[in-house]
């Protein structure tokens, strides 16, 4: 990752390969946890992979949040002032007060991210 966020550990490092989850904290845990779990078996000298996680769908996003106190990024491109999650992808959202972004402002701060 650049100065985006640098994947989901948000340092900025990044160098690996881009791998982007869009889903709930369900998917994003499942995903993650077969990354680890193959990641322990390889040698040290294994190619890291940077995860860039866009929030999507579910009721819960608690892996989102967590990853939201630790990157400044990642807090601007997907929670607003107030700490709370944007929920622009998904109409069906279980709070309709969440705040919704026009579709230009989406594509902007999924960029920023990912940059």
């Amino acid at each position: 990752g650049g100065a985006g966020g640098g994947g989901i550990d948000g340092d900025g490092a990044g160098g690996g390969v881009k791998v982007v989850l869009v889903g709930d904290d369900a998917f994003v845990s499942e995903v993650l946890r077969v990354y680890v779990d193959i990641a322990s078996k390889k040698p040290r000298k294994w190619s890291a992979l940077d995860f860039y996680l866009l929030p999507v769908g579910g009721t819960s996003h608690a892996v989102a949040a967590t990853v939201a106190a630790a990157s400044p990024t990642y807090r601007r491109a997907f929670f607003d002032r107030g700490g709370h999650f944007l929920r622009f992808w998904y109409a069906g959202a279980a709070d309709e007060r969440a705040p919704k972004l026009a579709e230009d402002d989406v594509e902007r701060r999924i960029a920023a991210y990912l940059d």
